[in-house]
């Protein structure tokens, strides 16, 4: 079977094993079509059953939407082709070696050690189904005290926020009964500690899927057509009625997140959803080639 292809990587096959190089820019929120390409030729191969090994040797720059979405992905394929045959090595950057490190992503994709995150300056993943205020405070005043804003009242807005994307996914696991339905959560300051980076990410159905559609646009996705899905993503943000009943986060959350965005409160809201990619900053968006499975959201502390 040839992998699908996206420049500038070359595949490598050993004996039972596939070798995938990781994209050097370990981002999904500034190299989305790159990184989803990446993905979808790790899906390709453990649909082979065969090993799959990733060199990460080169990456150069790392986001918190990467690590959480590759940890969905391992997690996934996990529970629907009980596939597990991943091997790798570390990046030889210094600093993206100890961010995989300290951010718990081994432990979560089953490496054959553990590793007890120990630095203080990153807020390791956090995953669950359920609704969890200690976990959503935790991150609260991290993020306060890696900016040195311990007593700044404006960000309790962020718990409330935090809180409802942890509802939404409850309702997913419950009202559809599936149980591997969760969100996964984790924040990291950058290089020079001038700010820190947000994902949260839920492995749900997805914005465009989710909410509710007037008669044209269900037509138009009951024919797979998904150059919609931005726009869709769009208007949930702007507070169209397209809520259901007991989806508090679609008819709440979203438009109180991009509010908050508006006001300067937090920067740089990217929100991606299937193949919906969204720069809530300057209202820009695109449709993407490939699907990103669930809902991403990413923001900035300053």
């Amino acid at each position: 079977m040839e992998p699908p292809q996206y420049t500038g990587v070359a595949y490598i096959r050993k004996e039972h094993k596939y070798e995938i190089p990781v994209p050097e820019v370990f981002s999904l929120v500034t190299n989305v079509d790159e990184m989803l390409m990446f993905y979808k030729t790790i899906y390709a191969y453990a649909q082979e059953k065969k090993g799959i090994f990733l060199d990460m040797s080169k990456i150069r720059q790392i986001s918190v939407d990467a690590i959480l979405y590759t940890i969905s992905v391992f997690d996934h394929l996990e529970k629907s082709l009980h596939f597990t045959k991943f091997g790798g090595n570390f990046p030889n950057d210094e600093y993206t070696h100890q961010v995989l490190l300290q951010s718990s992503f081994f432990n979560y994709v089953k490496a054959n050690f553990k590793f007890d995150p120990d630095d203080s300056d990153i807020l390791s993943v956090k995953s669950g189904q359920l609704v969890r205020g200690k976990v959503a405070q935790q991150v609260i005043n991290f993020g306060k005290a890696q900016l040195g804003r311990v007593g700044d009242a404006s960000t309790r807005s962020m718990y409330a926020t935090l809180i409802e994307c942890m509802v939404n996914t409850g309702h997913h696991a419950y009202e559809k009964r599936l149980p591997n339905w969760k969100w996964w959560l984790m924040a990291l300051p950058d290089r020079d500690k001038r700010k820190v980076h947000f994902a949260f990410l839920d492995n749900g159905r997805g914005i465009p899927v989710t909410v509710r559609k007037n008669f044209r646009e269900r037509v138009l996705q009951l024919f797979g057509n998904t150059a919609m899905d931005s726009r869709l993503i769009q208007s949930t943000l702007e507070g169209e009625y397209r809520t259901r009943i007991k989806n508090k986060w679609r008819g709440k959350g979203l438009p109180k997140i991009y509010s908050y965005s508006k006001n300067k409160l937090i920067e740089n809201l990217r929100i991606i959803s299937n193949h919906g990619y969204v720069e809530c900053d300057n209202d820009q968006s695109m449709e993407l080639r490939d699907k990103f499975h669930g809902t991403l959201l990413y923001w900035e502390f300053v």
